[in-house]
């Protein structure tokens, strides 16, 4: 059971409009990120860049050589040699790894800490927090309660992924989120429903002085 979050550090335009395309860049070039990345053209967001570290070995390639496919030729920058001089973005998108909480206090190995370093150090204003359908209920809502506890933040949604998952039946999975939302207290959408994001984005945001 894994829980992928994806998390939003967003600021506010000076002068929020729901008809302006935010301009919006991510850090780090992540396997969250690569989904954005490889489908821009769908996107409620204008992705202008893509930061990393330079470890990550991934510094001036484009994205297209990265993912193997798609035509999208932005290079992915190094984020140290940008930090000072980015071109006051709308929203930053981060995506975090897996594993918000560890499932057992029996091996370090499984004790989140990177993951908590990677909450503390973003910062962010919101939280999508991605959930698969076969996960515990229990261990979703303390992944809730912990990443709004650890930061000043708050989990707009959770995001069911994959968007079609295999054996299980459409109906299934629909009265899975009904006893999710009711237990969790947080609205779940599919990994595809990209307007029911934008919507929550817009209805929190717009509502920050």
């Amino acid at each position: 059971m894994t829980c992928f979050n994806v998390i939003l550090a967003l600021t506010p335009p000076r002068f929020w409009n729901a008809n302006k395309k935010l301009r919006a860049i991510s850090f780090p070039f992540s396997k969250e990120i690569h989904v954005l990345a490889a489908n821009e053209d769908v996107l409620v967001v204008d992705m202008v860049d893509y930061y990393d570290i330079r470890e990550s070995g991934k510094i001036g390639q484009s994205v297209k050589t990265i993912l193997g496919y798609g035509c999208n030729e932005k290079k992915i920058k190094n984020v140290r040699d940008h930090l000072c001089d980015l071109d006051d973005p709308d929203i930053i998108l981060v995506g975090g790894q897996s594993a918000t909480l560890h499932h057992n206090v029996f091996n370090e190995q499984y004790f989140a800490f990177s993951q908590y370093e990677f909450l503390i150090g973003t910062n962010p204003d919101a939280v999508f927090l991605m959930i698969n359908s076969y996960d515990d209920i229990y261990y979703i809502r303390r992944c809730v309660t912990f990443i709004e506890s650890a930061t000043d933040t708050s989990v707009l949604a959770c995001i069911l992924s994959p968007v079609k998952h295999k054996g299980v039946k459409t109906n299934v999975i629909e009265s899975l989120s009904s006893d999710m939302m009711e237990y969790i207290g947080k609205p779940i959408s599919r990994y595809n429903q990209f307007d029911e994001m934008y919507s929550l984005m817009i209805s929190f945001f717009g509502g920050k002085k």
